[in-house]
């Protein structure tokens, strides 16, 4: 029996997509600093956008939530190209990578799987997604000098790590993305709007996952037999990636293990009690980052004291990053 039209699933065209940027510009007031828009705005999004609908069902609140996700980590995954040590980003040719980077490509491509759409050409909503999404981009794609040897990223980063070969280009239609897309952009979008109530249980792997770690080996998987990440995995992957940025930012700048000591973990701690522009709260959140992770009190320690604004952003990012592991367990 044959649906009705008004009963199948949202499609997304680029008019669709353009008339939601729109709308989140006009109401950028209305997010945080981090651009994470309440599901009042997303349902206020969906109207408008329904009011031009050419195709598909209806978009619903829930729906233009998901479609805000991906094109948040779109944008994310540009970010990073844009990062890259030796890269130069255009409008029109996107990271211009030439045969001789196409080595250089393949592996950045490991971390950063969404990126390969725009290996030459460039994202028609860039330029609006700039005006949405916060100056500051995710410690992943932050201050890139050691990136091509460690880099600050770790390849589990869950919000990237979308199998490559199921990735389609970000300028055709939607619809046809969404399908890949929609299990992924759900769950960050639920690490967001998750009510800080919801009761905390540890994350219990899945039989795949348990599979995949007795499989695991240093030699990667082929690309077709890539699983998409299940949520145990992708906390897993979080907390460890915020494990190792400490750690990298430290071989970045030239600093080692043997400068770690309780003595500069004071120091830190210290040190972060005088940055006057940050709450009682985020101090004690920094805190508790430097207790855990004597690294991460080197690198702070280790950033130029007159470079201010590097260094607001690194302690940003590390609030940031820290949040949402805390919001992501809240799911478990």
């Amino acid at each position: 029996m044959t649906q009705p039209p008004e009963a199948g699933k949202c499609q997304w065209t680029l008019a669709d997509e353009k008339a939601f940027i729109d709308f989140l510009i006009q109401h950028a007031s209305a997010a945080g600093d981090g651009a994470n828009f309440k599901m009042v705005t997303f349902t206020a999004a969906a109207a408008v956008v329904n009011e031009k609908r050419s195709a598909g069902a209806p978009k619903t609140g829930k729906a233009c939530q998901n479609k805000w996700s991906v094109l948040r980590m779109t944008f994310r995954a540009i970010q990073a190209i844009k990062a890259k040590s030796g890269w130069t980003w255009t409008n029109d040719k996107g990271a211009n990578i030439t045969p001789d980077m196409e080595p250089e490509w393949l592996n950045f491509l490991k971390a950063h799987p969404r990126a390969r759409p725009f290996k030459s050409k460039g994202w028609v909503h860039l330029e609006k997604m700039t005006q949405v999404m916060p100056a500051t981009v995710k410690g992943a794609h932050v201050f890139c000098p050691s990136q091509g040897t460690t880099g600050l990223h770790s390849p589990e980063d869950p919000f990237n790590s979308t199998p490559i070969d199921n990735l389609q280009e970000a300028d055709a239609p939607v619809e046809d993305m969404e399908d890949e897309d929609e299990e992924e952009a759900t769950q960050e979008a639920e690490e967001v709007s998750q009510p800080s109530n919801t009761p905390s249980t540890p994350p219990r792997a899945s039989s795949n996952s348990r599979k995949r770690e007795r499989a695991s080996s240093e030699t990667p998987a082929p690309l077709s037999k890539r699983t998409k990440l299940t949520a145990a995995t992708a906390i897993n992957g979080l907390t460890h990636s915020i494990n190792r940025f400490g750690e990298n930012i430290c071989v970045a700048i030239g600093g080692g293990s043997e400068h770690s000591s309780p003595s500069r973990r004071k120091a830190a701690i210290r040190k972060v009690q005088t940055e006057d522009w940050l709450s009682w709260g985020d101090q004690l959140v920094m805190l508790g980052v430097f207790e855990n992770n004597t690294k991460a009190a080197d690198a702070y320690l280790s950033i130029d004291p007159k470079n201010s604004p590097f260094r607001h952003m690194w302690v940003k990012n590390r609030l940031e990053e820290v949040k949402e592991v805390k919001e992501a367990k809240k799911l478990f």
